[in-house]
């Protein structure tokens, strides 16, 4: 087959911006998600101190947060389980479950897709 010309030096380089553009916009997702994430944990937490009577309430509304923006995950059940709990709830779950996420979402490295392999030449 001839070669369509996509294997040009300046494209390449225009494809590579494009990923450095998107790999900055997901940084910056990623530290919303992430001042998003300790913000809920620490309200939820802080409100189960100050009303420990609604403590169910509560519990729903930051367990339906988390869903929403982590998605169906199990460890939101783990946390959640304790929090019913009465007593155990004075534990900071909702907290722990933020630091765990948010280690999780940093320690993530962007996927670099894989366009100019080099191909082997058939013998």
């Amino acid at each position: 087959m001839k070669s369509t010309g996509s294997e040009h030096p300046r494209n390449k380089a225009v494809r590579t911006d494009e990923f450095r553009q998107e790999g900055k916009q997901s940084k910056k997702v990623a530290a919303i998600k992430f001042v998003a994430t300790v913000a809920i944990a620490a309200a939820a937490d802080g409100l189960q101190v100050m009303f420990p009577l609604v403590y169910l309430p509560i519990d729903v509304v930051a367990a339906l947060a988390f869903v929403l923006m982590w998605g169906l995950r199990w460890e939101i059940a783990v946390a959640l389980l304790p929090e019913l709990v009465p007593g155990v709830d004075m534990f900071p779950c909702w907290m722990a479950l933020a630091v765990y996420f948010s280690g999780q979402s940093i320690g993530k490295k962007p996927v670099v897709p894989v366009t100019d392999a080099p191909s082997k030449p058939r013998e």
